[in-house]
């Protein structure tokens, strides 16, 4: 079958409406002869449609020869540009960019141009996402415009593409795509990601669901378009794997699944843990499995039955903390660190010498500590031979506060108001209890309470509060 298509675009399989001088033509080709008709181009001199009309000073010119030029009153050249609100004429290059915001009266990069005047960025987020009631009408709106010496939106002032007017809920404010506000967007896309196979949030993920619908709306919008943690959670989805923290080990351990695991807590889908225990485990499982069989066979039953197993026994009373799940990492790297340093120096373990762990302190004082846990273990098996280890040299405290100055510091924490509030009570529970900071950044707010009796903060004990410190903690909460 032969195609017909339009005389003048070429197109095939479509309604051919008008017989032209080239031949039959679609409606598209017609409607543009007719608004914009054929004529002799006055550069090229082919009959094209006319894009410039003629004038006094020059010959009807078509859309491809086309360009607006002038004097650049910024440069001084003859170049392609236009005219800034009917102003001096400005090229390509020196078009300003920056603009008078109306609003704040600084000259910044222009977001849109209103009936009060144009608006920068910072301006127009202010009071998309802020809006306050029109002097008119009352309703809280965005503020557009102004009338009789007040604000108003842009229904009172005729302007109904500057409504502001959210589609789905109804409110005012910051429009997203869609003609939805922001909450809406991030609802609707949330529940895109969460629905299952019945177009339902599945009744596991509900209150996922729950407790990402209650967050900022528009960092939840962020998290959802461009977080590495979302790709993550939309691939497990996908897979339809289970929500668990074996699935979550299973995956390459990062920022993103840490976040996902801490959302799903925090949802109370998955149970809370130890997570730097955990994660302890996670790392010596994968890198000693990346090691040669000899070395396996030392490095493995050092650090699950002597670093792991302490670690365990620590988290047991509730105070293994990221500072001990360095330490240990530490430990293990310097093991294996010391085990290739032998194969390097063509050294068996059975034949370890002092001179060898004393070349080794000498020539790796970075890791002198970490290793002494390893030697100590391998001796105690009797894997190497007894060898003399000195004790770890650690600084003493050199500088020492007199009773005045600490009276005086303790003083300035309790009632120096000039202070950020987080110090003076981080250095009141330093000055009173001694409390290290890793401990002071734990505490949350639960633990601190006052009545008509006295004031208790909770930590280890159930220490009374001194009265300043009241007020101070009180101020926080």
């Amino acid at each position: 079958m032969l195609l017909i298509g339009c005389a003048r675009c070429g197109k095939t399989r479509i309604e051919l409406i008008k017989k032209t001088p080239e031949g039959r033509s679609c409606a598209w080709c017609v409607h543009r002869e007719q608004s914009r008709p054929n004529a002799p181009c006055g550069v090229c001199g082919r009959l094209r449609p006319v894009h410039a009309r003629a004038t006094a000073e020059r010959p009807a010119v078509c859309q491809g020869c086309y360009r607006n030029v002038g004097d650049c009153v910024v440069c001084g050249r003859r170049r392609p540009g236009g005219k800034l609100r009917g102003g001096p004429f400005h090229c390509i290059r020196c078009w300003p960019l920056d603009r008078l915001c109306d609003l704040c009266g600084e000259t910044k990069p222009a977001a849109a141009r209103w009936p009060v005047g144009t608006v920068c960025h910072r301006c127009y987020d202010q009071r998309t996402n802020n809006p306050k009631p029109c002097t008119h009408c009352g309703v809280p709106s965005v503020l557009v415009a102004v009338a009789d010496g007040g604000p108003v939106c842009g229904r009172c002032v005729g302007v109904e593409h500057l409504d502001f007017t959210c589609r789905g809920c109804g409110a005012r404010g910051a429009i997203r795509s869609g003609g939805r506000c922001v909450r809406c967007v991030a609802t609707s896309r949330l529940d895109e990601l969460l629905r299952g196979e019945d177009s339902a949030v599945a009744a596991p993920l509900r209150p996922l669901a729950d407790a990402l619908r209650v967050a900022n709306p528009g960092s939840l919008l962020t998290w959802l378009r461009v977080s590495q943690s979302c790709q993550l959670l939309t691939q497990l989805l996908a897979e339809k794997t289970d929500l668990t923290h074996e699935a979550l080990d299973a995956l390459p351990q990062g920022h993103a699944s840490r976040h996902i695991r801490e959302i799903l807590v925090s949802a109370e889908i998955l149970d809370r843990r130890n997570e730097d225990l955990a994660q302890l485990q996670i790392w010596a499982e994968r890198i000693i499995t990346a090691l040669p069989a000899s070395q396996q066979r030392l490095v493995r039953p050092f650090a699950e039955w002597h670093i792991i197993r302490e670690a365990r026994r620590t988290a047991a009373r509730g105070v293994y903390r990221e500072g001990a799940a360095r330490r240990d990492r530490a430990q293990i790297n310097t093991a294996i660190a010391f085990l290739n340093w032998l194969d390097t120096n063509h050294t068996p373990l059975g034949e370890l010498t002092q001179h060898h762990v004393d070349a080794w302190f000498d020539t790796h004082r970075n890791k002198n500590r970490p290793v002494v846990a390893f030697l100590r273990w391998l001796s105690a098996r009797r894997i190497i031979p007894d060898i003399e280890i000195a004790p770890s040299q650690q600084g003493s405290p050199q500088h020492f506060h007199d009773l005045d100055t600490h009276q005086q510091q303790l003083r300035r924490c309790l009632t120096d108001d000039t202070l950020p509030l987080e110090v003076r009570v981080a250095g009141s529970l330093i000055r009173l209890y001694g409390m290290p900071l890793a401990a002071i950044v734990e505490l949350t707010t639960d633990r601190f309470t006052r009545d008509e009796t006295g004031a208790c903060l909770l930590f280890d004990t159930h220490p009374e509060v001194p009265p300043h410190c009241w007020r101070a903690l009180s101020m926080v909460r």
